[in-house]
């Protein structure tokens, strides 16, 4: 059986009543003259009020060489968690761009498609008001016109057929 704590655990430290008849919160303390100094305060006391004043330290103060030590590692520690959290915010923003990029790119190309079959549905509909236009018309001129035409818009149609498929690919 072991009677000291083994190095780097914490020692269970009872809470005393304050002066309010309350069970005093255990605190650490993150300031530079005393870092990660842990001590007891009253519950009722929050930044700038001191609730019934109770306070009472719990760690014997550190040799100035080792609180010189703990104030640099805090303030690395602080430095660091800030360039980090600059990073993340830095890196949110670049998820950010490349999403609106690629949400650009999608509407481009779901827009030329688009274009391409409403084109398509229009030359569509063209070409069966020239068959409508066919079955009323007695001439052989108006007739022959209206082949011309049909061929023109046939030939296009094909066309567009074939930029659809390549834009489908």
């Amino acid at each position: 059986m072991r009677k000291e704590p083994p190095r780097g655990e914490e020692v269970a430290v009872a809470a005393p009543d304050c002066y309010c008849w309350r069970l005093a919160r255990l605190q650490t303390s993150w300031i530079e003259s005393n870092p990660l100094r842990r001590f007891f305060v009253c519950p009722k006391s929050e930044r700038g009020k001191k609730g019934c004043g109770f306070f009472v330290w719990v760690d014997i103060e550190m040799p100035p060489r080792e609180r010189a030590l703990m104030a640099w590692l805090l303030r690395t520690k602080r430095e660091f968690e800030d360039q980090i959290g600059r990073a993340r915010a830095r890196e949110k923003k670049l998820w950010i761009a490349l999403f609106i990029s690629w949400a650009f790119v999608f509407m481009i190309w779901f827009g030329n498609l688009v274009k391409a079959e409403t084109n398509l549905v229009l030359e569509i509909g063209r070409l069966v008001q020239i068959e409508q236009l066919q079955r009323f018309v007695q001439t052989e001129e108006l007739e022959r016109l209206v082949q011309t035409e049909q061929l023109e818009m046939l030939v296009q149609i094909e066309k567009l057929q074939r930029i659809v498929q390549t834009k489908m690919l």
